[in-house]
């Protein structure tokens, strides 16, 4: 395996663990959420469906593979 693919892997991992945990400790979460912003519940939850979903297109986009890691640094700079 080369260092990319391993590199791409953990960080899909990484994504995956981190979007369920929205789900599975919530309300760890919430504290993160600036209080300017409304239903953070829906915010929470709206992070953790982009997190799982970045994971898989780690995994899974073999074309737009570039595209993914420039949105997923985009992502990191907005959250």
């Amino acid at each position: 395996m080369r260092l990319e693919d391993l590199a791409r892997w953990l960080l899909a991992a990484f994504m995956a663990t981190a979007g369920v945990g929205h789900f599975l400790a919530a309300d760890s979460f919430t504290a993160q959420v600036p209080p300017w912003l409304p239903m953070p519940g829906l915010v929470i939850a709206v992070s953790g469906i982009v997190e799982v979903a970045f994971a898989a297109a780690l995994l899974f986009a073999r074309r737009r593979r570039a595209l993914v890691g420039w949105l997923l640094a985009a992502f990191y700079v907005v959250v």
